[in-house]
């Protein structure tokens, strides 16, 4: 069977919202219908001739598609030829590419930064302070998202489970200095929580500013002038005000070209778990808050949806199997209108 993977390929333009501090109030239960042909303007599927086993990240510069596995970057070119791959002697946590420069960097498990070639020829390794969650790169400067254990918060927690406490920095790509932002957040372990998991935020650009949301938190910040603050914030209404015990697990958020999106999670106590996508058109205002396979694809065969990771994967998987490939996986370009 193939495996279907998706990267979001979108310019990145102003929207008309204030650069002051938004609220928005999504309601569950109120879901709607979305045509895929209204915020996409192009869909291109890359059927690669090569299996890439773990697919974790895929990014498109230029020429060449690079499809990075858990210890490994592999180039292809777009019409989903294998050219050649590089081993990473731990485990990738993120890849990101500079589109000018035509570079890749990738953040490893020992708190690395590695630096590539458009060939896949190592540059150079920058260390970083901290354990490397997320990085995202944006004129010039490449951002990271860092984490690590607080021991001094070990007393609140049953189990003795320290909360993670993350950090934001970027990196001077000339001198290797990591100057950290003033910000951090904290996740903090529930009393029966027995393990604490790294959550990662999702980089995103909006007016032209590196913007970035935590996976378990309902802000969105800015950075400016080397200073953090939020933009906006949410709240997501219980579906049924009479179990409202069981708050909503909180996934990606952030902006694909003019769209805003905020994935969710609704958990009842009985332990039904729904998927939610709310999306926002920055231009026109429009709002759409799509539940599961709500985002009907009616330029390709199949249904689309919003997942929790940094990037968005969309189960395309009759428009694939139509595609006459080995058994490598399929990837499709799709570019938003705006």
């Amino acid at each position: 069977m193939k495996k279907i993977l998706l990267l979001v390929f979108s310019v990145l333009t102003s929207s008309l919202f204030a650069q002051k501090e938004r609220f928005i109030r999504i309601n569950p239960g109120d879901t709607t219908l979305l045509n895929l042909s209204l915020v996409e303007k192009m869909v291109t599927p890359i059927p690669l001739n090569k299996d890439i086993s773990s697919i974790q990240f895929r990014y498109l510069m230029g020429k060449y598609l690079y499809v990075c596995g858990l210890r490994s970057i592999s180039r292809f070119d777009t019409s989903g030829n294998f050219i050649n791959s590089v081993n990473v002697d731990t485990f990738i946590t993120c890849m990101v590419c500079d589109t000018v420069k035509n570079e890749i960097y990738a953040a490893t498990c020992k708190n690395i930064i590695e630096h590539y070639d458009y060939t896949l020829k190592k540059k150079k390794t920058y260390p970083v302070r901290y354990h490397p969650e997320n990085i995202f790169f944006y004129k010039n400067k490449l951002w990271i998202q860092s984490c690590f254990s607080d021991e001094d918060s070990i007393s609140s927690s049953t189990y003795k489970v320290p909360a993670l406490t993350y950090k934001i920095s970027r990196l001077n790509m000339v001198t290797g200095n990591e100057v950290f932002i003033p910000f951090e957040h904290k996740d903090y372990p529930l009393p029966e929580d027995k393990a604490k998991v790294a959550s990662e935020c999702t980089f995103s650009v909006y007016n032209n500013e590196v913007v970035f949301a935590f996976h378990t938190d309902t802000v969105i910040y800015k950075i400016k002038n080397d200073k953090i603050s939020p933009i906006i914030r949410w709240t997501i209404l219980p579906i049924d005000r009479q179990v409202n015990k069981v708050n909503p697990i909180y996934t990606s958020k952030g902006f694909i070209g003019d769209y805003l999106y905020i994935n969710y999670y609704m958990c009842t106590p009985s332990g039904t778990i729904s998927r939610y996508t709310y999306i926002e058109d920055t231009k026109t205002g429009k709002k759409y808050n799509l539940m599961e396979n709500n985002l009907i694809n009616d330029i390709i065969d199949g249904k689309i949806f919003f997942n929790k990771h940094t990037d968005n994967f969309y189960n395309l998987s009759k428009a694939a199997n139509k595609i006459k490939t080995s058994d490598g996986p399929v990837i499709f370009i799709i570019k938003t209108k705006q």
